[in-house]
């Protein structure tokens, strides 16, 4: 499984650390307890619960871990839009996903039929390895040519490591095998 820096020739952007150690304590810890419900999918038309597409929790934390991440990703607005050289107007109301053994997400696109219209997506691991086996955010179609179209590279977590990708990029979570992956997530407009 390729580091991070695999990644960045390819057009990613990887920020280590991008949530401090002593502020993902607290919010693993919130998490923990913090309700949640499943997550949704959707198109243009409508988002609803398909665990046959996505099987994960969405936990719902109390204001301080949400305006946390908030706070992170208007600080990067201007980071991403310079970086992958689009206009971005801002973020879509981060998420915290829980995904448990056997949870996972089939290969999708961020980019939906719908305005405004994502750009770029961002995922923040908030553990890694130690915590939890499989569930690994694999990405396809980084190379041209027709043998590299089904292959698919995965990205080793590490607690804190922020990967920022277009979202129109073919992207999935595979099944979590042991343990608790958290991530939060967002999408630049």
């Amino acid at each position: 499984m390729p580091a991070a820096d695999f990644f960045i020739p390819l057009g990613f952007h990887i920020e280590r650390n991008a949530v401090r150690a002593l502020d993902l304590k607290d919010v693993l810890a919130e998490l923990r307890e913090s309700e949640s419900e499943p997550a949704r999918v959707g198109d243009s038309y409508q988002f609803r619960v398909d665990e046959k597409v996505r099987s994960t929790l969405k936990a719902k934390p109390s204001g301080k871990s949400i305006a946390l991440l908030r706070q992170l990703l208007e600080e990067r607005t201007t980071v991403m839009a310079e970086h992958f050289s689009v206009a971005l107007k801002g973020f879509e109301e981060p998420q915290f996903l829980v995904y448990r053994k056997g949870d996972f997400f089939q290969e999708h696109l961020d980019q939906l039929n719908q305005e405004p219209r994502r750009q770029v997506s961002i995922v923040i691991f908030l553990n890694g390895r130690e915590d939890y086996r499989g569930g690994e955010l694999t990405f396809f179609g980084l190379f041209d040519g027709p043998q590299w179209k089904s292959l698919g590279f995965s990205l080793d977590p590490e607690p804190g490591l922020l990967v920022a990708f277009r979202s129109h990029l073919l992207h999935e979570v595979r099944p979590v095998e042991s343990g608790l992956r958290y991530t939060a997530v967002s999408w630049f407009y």
